[in-house]
């Protein structure tokens, strides 16, 4: 599953706010009323499919140390567990969005959801904009840093 494109959205007077269409069916149908909603460190929220989410969970787990002895190892699963939530998407496809993370990502009542390969960023509308401004120049840098030159 991949995701793909902006959609504006309005969070209501309760903080929930209905995951477009566009984006939800792109999950299994098995799973696709429920995400798990993480703080990233942009200052944004993400959905995973719970699937997905548990794949980047192995996938941690196999990566960090057994003993967890590095501080930073710590402070890592402290900031993405702690800050982690489980939300379900009601009959009209809303999420409600837990107010500590709604203040972490500083989210006004104009949000827009980003498809973002393997997950669903949620931001607030003026900082997406304010960033998408931003990283416009960054662009060729980051795919030469994703992609780097062919044959490598």
């Amino acid at each position: 599953m991949r995701f793909f494109g902006e959609h504006t959205a309005t969070l209501d007077a309760k903080s929930r706010v209905a995951v477009p269409a566009k984006l939800r069916d792109r999950v299994d149908e098995r799973e696709r009323d429920q995400f798990m909603l993480v703080v990233l460190p942009e200052g944004c929220l993400a959905l995973y499919p719970m699937s997905e989410f548990e794949r980047i969970d192995r996938e941690i787990e196999a990566r960090v140390n057994v003993s967890l002895a590095e501080v930073e190892q710590r402070d890592f699963e402290r900031n993405l567990y702690s800050k982690a939530h489980h939300v379900q998407c009601d009959r009209q496809g809303r999420v409600l969005v837990p107010e500590k993370a709604r203040q972490r990502a500083a989210l006004g009542k104009d949000v827009t959801f980003v498809g973002a390969r393997n997950r669903i960023e949620l931001w607030d509308s003026a900082r997406w904009e304010a960033q998408d401004q931003e990283r416009t120049g960054s662009y060729a840098k980051g795919a030469k840093s994703v992609l780097g030159p062919r044959g490598a």
